[in-house]
This record gives structure tokens, C-alpha cells and sequence, in this order.
């Protein structure tokens, strides 16, 4: 796992989560 993976999921994470709010 590298951190480009992580991060990248982490603002995959905020998006979804900007459109469901």
C-alpha cells in the first residue's frame, strides 16, 4: 500500500461524502 493510495482514497472518501450531505 502506498501513501498515493491512501490519500487518494481518502478525497475519493470526501467527495462522496459532499455529495451525499
Amino acid at each position: 500500500m502506498s501513501t498515493v493510495a491512501i490519500v487518494y482514497g481518502i478525497i475519493l472518501s470526501t467527495i462522496i461524502v459532499l455529495f451525499f450531505v
